[in-house]
């Protein structure tokens, strides 16, 4: 129980605050202008990475695949001719310029960009003694009729480029291209800064890409470098262009800096936009697009719904107390808050990304959460006693105590979050727990400072809520205390037998093409690629020899091909691509095109005798996205339709049998990546981070609760209402088909945070009521009337804030929908289940151990 000792350190603090007004707003205020100083180092930043268990051995292998083949931020453009096929000169040339000027982009990965225009793609040609390797499209576009019926037959006689480079029909053609993770320091243009770390010193040599080279000993026909004086200069021109830019003067390409997923996609937008035309539609698909759509809905969640909150709090917040001052003072409070928190985000250099973009939102909402118990306390006492002074003092000191454990345990249910081991999740725990940490300061020191300083309003008393309000909390009050207890908790066992049959449906799945709504461009796009291409997300598949020239033998290679068709006969994977298309493509050549030698060959020699023909007939760059130059590593790229992590694990379970039965035994290892594979691995740590995470946050609740009342029954009371929420919100789920992904894994941390002020406030003042009038009826009455009204304003308050992010961005925000969905059962549990399990129990933490008739005593009017 509180010992008289605690309330008389808190009058006491009080005094001293009221004592000194203008030095403690002083503080606040320099407190504040400090932290306004460090909002230049905010940043909007979306690091893929943060949201990834970098310990986890897919994600470990996709940073080594990444290191060596790239292929994690591959983009898809799509160029659509909508009134024919692509083998046309007009078409062609969007091809080719769209292929030229992306190469120009800082931090791109010119040996993985690829287009029937790029020099990489080769065609083979077989003839008695020798194999010619010239570029498909031999440099510039074809004019003749001739010319461009040659490119068709080219390009319709190898199935690798089908689907893949060129939809199947012929209408549409595809630049697939591929960014590294920071802007080079030096940029060199195209074959530079990105193309001589995989490509050597002499890709200029070879810059065309053509050669003819026999079976027996191999020829090369050395082409004429490029002038990269010239591609420098076009770099530069391009770069410095700011004329009907996608790209805003904000996006910045500064060498060593994280390359953002935005200037990636609006880079690119200035290139569709220079050669979109009423003929030609162009699309634009892969992870970098997702992620730059998830970082502009960050930017609009700042922008447009942090201030709608605002107004939308400071309406309720007029509703409940109609006073201006009641209006402003929780509001500043939580704006105060909220800089104060962003303030340490600059501090500390921690960027914005989707997650803790919503920190803001969330921390006004809590903030003027307890402000409206604070200040709704100030106005009785005010009302009690007449003298403003005084009903500060008395006020903070009575709601003083329930303040500071109610936000403790709410900052350390969000600072539990670092349980996840994902930086994101870190990071918004920790900056929501110290914003919570800045409004319980503040409210204990700007609040009652600036409330002793202004002068009360001309109305003694707030006006009362509304009737409807008032007649609703005087029929609870009565069910609650009459014969509807019973009714209450027999609800309230249902809602729990059939939350937990819904929580054991719950699903863990993070698709994050699939969130966004089927309106945006991003899913439009998206669809059209998928129509008429491999698909935009990305599964790769590492193969590393432990012997030397392991992956040569004839058996491997088989192996890696029956493993590349079995993928392939799914309907969700688009395409398939490694190092043995190509050995099977050059020994069909080889042999006058007869579908019958359409596989790999059966000798040791041929295959590393094919694989070092094609590496010298271009630029040794050219075969570095499949294999690497010693020939020890090779990675096949799977293309899919769908990000849903329940086809990677199919896949990954596929991989795994072939790796068994094909690969071990000739000690060639097999390991998954990409973006897919990576999304597994985040889902694995969601469920392990979670139970642990509800396991944690269950603890600080009750063990804070028992310590400040001095009972480990006051644990459990405050626990039950809460835990049969948040089983709620999980049955909900479950039933509704609602997955638990990214985006709902938070949720739990924000109704426990919240919802446990409503269950403390309601004790703290329910043991005070009755302590006056020792009558538990018109103790739970007085109590529902007073602390209740506030702790429904709260919650509505939190719910509107937060129901404002389910619509209102690219895509359905689930916490827009989860959160007021807590708001509700956790505020209707501490008005109904709380004061129900009172009555019942009798607990001495709230009867300060005084005998308490079995029936109920009447009301003395």
């Amino acid at each position: 129980m509180i010992k008289p000792k605690d309330t008389k350190m808190m009058k006491r603090y009080v005094e001293k605050i009221v004592g000194h007004p203008y030095l403690v707003i002083f503080s606040v205020l320099l407190i504040t202008l400090f932290f306004f100083t460090q909002f230049r180092n905010l940043q909007m930043m979306f690091d893929p990475k943060s949201i990834l268990p970098q310990n986890h051995p897919y994600v470990q292998l996709n940073n080594k695949i990444e290191e060596a083949f790239g292929g994690s931020r591959v983009v898809v453009i799509g160029i659509h001719n909508k009134k024919g096929d692509i083998f046309n000169t007009a078409t062609l040339s969007k091809v080719k310029g769209i292929t030229d000027d992306v190469k120009k982009i800082a931090g791109i990965k010119e040996e993985n960009v690829v287009s029937v225009a790029d020099r990489k793609i080769k065609y083979v040609v077989g003839t008695e003694d020798q194999i010619e390797i010239t570029q498909l499209m031999n440099g510039e576009v074809p004019t003749t009729p001739e010319g461009l019926s040659e490119l068709k037959k080219r390009v319709y006689s190898n199935d690798l480029f089908l689907n893949s480079l060129v939809s199947k029909d012929g209408t549409a053609a595809a630049v697939i291209v591929d960014f590294g993770p920071i802007v080079p320091g030096e940029w060199e243009g195209e074959g530079g800064a990105a193309g001589a770390a995989s490509g050597g010193e002499n890709w200029q040599q070879w810059q065309k890409g053509e050669g003819t080279v026999s079976t027996g000993e191999p020829k090369r026909s050395q082409a004429a470098p490029q002038q990269t004086a010239e591609k420098e200069e076009g770099w530069k021109k391009w770069q410095g262009s700011e004329s009907n830019s996608a790209c805003g003067a904000w996006q910045k390409s500064e060498p060593g800096k994280w390359l953002a997923d935005s200037l990636i996609h609006c880079q690119l937008q200035d290139i569709t936009a220079k050669y979109s035309d009423a003929d030609h539609q162009i699309y634009l698909g892969g992870m970098p697009i997702v992620l730059s759509y998830f970082e502009a809905d960050s930017f609009r969640m700042l922008a447009v719904l942090f201030p709608i909150a605002i107004l939308i709090i400071g309406i309720l917040h007029y509703i409940a107390f109609r006073t201006w001052q009641g209006l402003f003072i929780p509001l500043v409070t939580s704006l105060l808050a909220v800089a104060w928190a962003m303030g340490m985000m600059g501090l500390t250099r921690t960027p914005l990304d989707p997650w803790n973009a919503m920190t803001p939102i969330l921390i006004l909402a809590i903030a003027a959460g307890h402000s409206v118990q604070i200040l709704k306390r100030y106005y009785e006492e005010y009302e009690r006693l007449g003298d403003s002074k005084q009903a500060v003092i008395e006020s903070t000191t009575q709601v003083g105590l329930a303040m500071v454990t109610a936000g403790v345990i709410a900052s350390a249910s969000f600072a539990s979050l670092i349980t996840f081991k994902l930086k994101t999740f870190q990071s918004f725990g920790l900056f929501t727990a110290f914003g919570i940490l800045s409004a319980l300061v503040l409210e204990l020191t700007f609040i009652p400072a600036i409330r002793s300083v202004l002068r009360p309003s001309h109305k003694k008393r707030v006006a009362r809520g509304p009737d409807l309000l008032d007649r609703f909390l005087s029929s609870l009050a009565s069910q609650v205390t009459g014969s509807g207890r019973t009714i209450i908790l027999t609800g309230a066992a249902l809602f729990f037998v059939i939350s937990v049959i819904g929580t054991l449906r719950v699903q863990v799945s993070n698709s994050n093409r699939s969130q966004f709504f089927e309106s945006t461009l991003l899913r439009q796009d998206e669809r059209a690629l998928n129509e008429k291409f491999a698909g935009t997300s990305t599964f790769y598949i590492l193969l590393e020899a432990q012997k030397e020239n392991a992956l040569k033998n004839p058996n491997v290679a088989q192996a890696v091909d029956r493993l590349q068709r079995r993928l392939e006969s799914l309907p969700e994977v688009g395409k398939t691509e490694s190092y043995v298309d190509y050995l099977k493509q050059m020994n069909q050549t080889l042999n006058g095109g007869d579908p019958a030698f359409n596989k790999v060959p059966d000798a040791q020699d041929q295959i590393a005798q094919f694989l070092f023909l094609y590496s010298v007939s271009g630029n040794p760059a050219d075969f570095s996205r499949l294999m690497r130059p010693q020939q020890e590593e090779a990675v096949i790229w799977v293309f899919l339709k769908s990000d849903d992590t329940r086809l990677a694990e199919e896949l990954i379970q596929i991989v795994e049998q072939a790796g068994d039965a094909d690969f071990t035994p000739h000690q060639v290892s097999l390991g998954v990546a990409g973006s897919s594979p990576v999304v597994v691995a985040l889902n694995e740590e969601m469920i392990r981070g979670k139970a642990l995470n509800i396991i944690q946050i269950a603890a600080i609740t009750f063990l804070m609760t028992a310590l400040v009342r001095r009972s480990l029954l006051g644990g459990f009371f405050v626990i039950i209402p809460l835990a049969l929420s948040v089983l709620i919100n999980f049955g909900i789920m479950g039933l509704s088909g609602i997955t638990l992904g990214i985006g709902t894994a938070a949720i739990t941390a924000m109704a426990v945070g919240i919802g446990a002020d409503y269950e403390i406030y309601l004790i703290f003042r329910l043991r005070e009521e009755f302590k006056k009038s020792k009558n538990i009826e018109e103790a739970i009455r007085t109590t529902l009337q007073t602390s209740g009204k506030a702790i429904i304003f709260v919650a509505i308050a939190v719910s509107a804030g937060y129901g404002l992010l389910a619509f209102t961005g690219f895509y359905l925000h689930m916490e827009g929908i989860l959160v007021p969905l807590a708001m509700l059962t956790s505020s209707l549990g501490a008005l109904t289940i709380l004061p129900a399990l009172v009555i019942i129990f009798k607990p001495k933490f709230v009867f300060d151990g005084q005998e308490v008739p079995l029936a109920l005593k009447p009301t003395v009017k």
